[in-house]
């Protein structure tokens, strides 16, 4: 699981950070959601660019970013937020990306469970090019863990989307916020066993 998942250089990482953002508000277009939507996606692009010049992705990103205030663990961390304070909104009150009262909210309920595939995928190579980039020791052990978390990591995401998705399409409403509760923690859980079991480990930065 370890190999077969990608990893990026610091400088690949902070292109990626100033790029991906900005597909949300093109499947909102393509989708035909409502300007609420859009307007809520352009709002994350802006944030999200802000975030990214603050942080500290690398020596070799440094001309890529204003100041090196957020390390890039937090970054992960925050990038989720926003993502996830999206999918929570089209989850909850998805009549509001509708474009027109009489549109099928199932098409706004599609597009966050979507959505919720994209994270998984992003924390599993994040976590790796964490790892390949800063802390570079005790190669079979943290590739082990690494390997663990990243399988974990798309169980996690998956149970929470079964639950979305049928809570969803069947209207039970405290099972759905119970859902997206459990969805909203995975990233903080997933981030802090990352922490206390490879990142916090390390003896000394062993690549720059």
């Amino acid at each position: 699981v370890y190999k077969a998942c990608p990893s990026l250089t610091e400088t690949q990482q902070c292109v990626m950070e100033y790029s991906l953002p900005l597909v949300l508000p093109g499947i909102f277009y393509v989708q035909s959601l409502s300007p609420f939507g859009l307007n809520f996606c352009f709002a994350i692009v802006a944030v999200h660019t802000l975030e990214t010049l603050l942080t500290d992705f690398g020596k070799t990103a440094s001309s890529l970013c204003a100041c090196s205030v957020i390390s890039p663990l937090a970054h992960y961390l925050i990038d989720c937020f926003w993502l996830h304070s999206l999918i929570t909104t089209m989850l909850l009150v998805p009549q509001r990306f509708v474009a027109n009262d009489t549109d099928d909210v199932r098409n706004v309920i599609y597009t966050a469970i979507l959505l919720i595939q994209t994270i998984p995928i992003y924390l599993s190579v994040c976590f790796k090019s964490n790892y390949a980039n800063y802390q570079q020791y005790d190669q079979n052990k943290s590739a082990e863990k690494i390997g663990f978390l990243i399988v974990h990591c798309f169980i996690w995401f998956w149970i929470s989307t079964y639950f979305i998705a049928i809570s969803s399409f069947a209207g039970q409403k405290n099972l759905l916020k119970a859902s997206i509760l459990m969805l909203n923690v995975l990233p903080l859980a997933l981030t802090g066993w990352y922490y206390q079991n490879v990142s916090s480990k390390k003896p000394n930065k062993a690549k720059v």
